[in-house]
C-alpha cells in the first residue's frame, strides 16, 4: 500500500470514527473485495469519496483534506515542529533524516511550504515512524509508539479493576463454599432427627406389646 494510499485511508478511517477497511468499503458503495483491489493497485477511489461525501453532507467531509497534505501550511509547520521537538531534533539533523536541502526544513518549519512530498511523509511515516494521523490531525500522538503504548495511568487502574475483581470473586468462592457446608450440615442434621424418630417409635412399639 503505498503511502498515498495509507494516508487517505487513515484520514477517511478518522473522519468515519472506524477501523476496519470493510467499514470504508462499505460507506463508499464497494465491495470489500473491490476496495482490496484499488489497495493492492494503490488506487484510492475518489470519485466513490466524492459521491458518498455528497450522499452524506451530515457528515462534513472534506475530501480535499482526506485526499491531500494538512489543511494549511501553517498546520503543516506547527506539526514538523513537534516532530522535531519530540525527537530531539534539530533542522539540519532532520535535513539530514529526509534527504533534503536545510533550506526545505526551513520551508516546511516556516510555514512556507505547504504539503509534503511523497518521499518525505514516506520517510516520516516508514523510517522515521512518525504517526500518520498526528501529521493528519495534530491531535493524537506524535509517534507511533506513543500512539500504541497504554498510557501508565490507564494500565494502574486497569490492574486495580481485575485486583478488586479478583477480591471479590475470591470472597464470593469463600461465600459459597460456607454456604455449601451449612447446607451438608443442616441436611445431615435432618437425617439424623429422622433417624431418632424412627427410633423412638421403635421403642414405642416395644413398650405396647410388653404392656
Amino acid at each position: 500500500m503505498s503511502t498515498e494510499f495509507k494516508t487517505a485511508l487513515l484520514r477517511l478511517k478518522e473522519s468515519l470514527a472506524v477501523e476496519s477497511d470493510k467499514d470504508v468499503a462499505e460507506f463508499l458503495g464497494m465491495t470489500a473485495s473491490a476496495f482490496f483491489e484499488r489497495k493492492r493497485r494503490h488506487a484510492f477511489p475518489e470519485d466513490k469519496l466524492r459521491a458518498a461525501a455528497q450522499k452524506h453532507p451530515e457528515l462534513r467531509l472534506d475530501v480535499d483534506r482526506t485526499l491531500g497534505q494538512p489543511a494549511t501550511a501553517s498546520d503543516l509547520a506547527t506539526r514538523i515542529k513537534s516532530v522535531m521537538a519530540t525527537l530531539g531534533l534539530k533542522q539540519k539533523a532532520l535535513s539530514q533524516q529526509l534527504g533534503v536541502p536545510l533550506d526545505r526544513v526551513k520551508s516546511l518549519t516556516s510555514g512556507r511550504a505547504s504539503k509534503l512530498t511523497p518521499d518525505e511523509l514516506a520517510t516520516l511515516t516508514d523510517r522515521m515512524r512518525v504517526n500518520p494521523l498526528f501529521l493528519i490531525s495534530g491531535t493524537t500522538p506524535v509517534t507511533q509508539e506513543q500512539a500504541y503504548q497504554p498510557h501508565a495511568t490507564d494500565l494502574s487502574e486497569e490492574l486495580s479493576d481485575i485486583a478488586a475483581q479478583a477480591l471479590r470473586l475470591e470472597r464470593g468462592l469463600r461465600e459459597t463454599s460456607l454456604a455449601v457446608q451449612l447446607n451438608e450440615i443442616a441436611t445431615e442434621l435432618r437425617r439424623t432427627n429422622e433417624r431418632l424418630d424412627r427410633i423412638e417409635a421403635t421403642v414405642a412399639a416395644i413398650a405396647r406389646s410388653l404392656g
